[in-house]
């Protein structure tokens, strides 16, 4: 899944809109094409805010990600990355 940018979540308020939106009014991008998602650091404790375009599966997705591993989602064939994983791990 890929993260476009990231920033910590205490420098935005912990609303993840905020950097959502701040990042693509700076860069020229449409919010309506990505989404922001707020993962917590387990050693630091630490919030985090990654960006994600939405071809990525959603918000909801239950994609692996680089640094902080989840279940595969294998109810989402849409997300291409998650059935090359399906397909790799079958």
């Amino acid at each position: 899944m890929a993260i476009i940018a990231t920033d910590r979540a205490d420098f935005w308020g912990f609303n993840p809109n905020n950097y959502l939106l701040s990042y693509c009014n700076s860069n020229g991008l449409n919010p309506a094409n990505y989404y922001a998602e707020v993962l917590q650091d387990g050693s630091t404790g630490l919030q985090y805010i990654n960006i994600h375009p939405n071809g990525d599966g959603g918000a909801g997705a239950l994609d692996t990600i680089e640094g902080s591993p989840k279940m595969v989602d294998m109810s989402a064939p849409s997300d291409t990355e998650v059935a090359v994983e399906v397909l790799v791990n079958t």
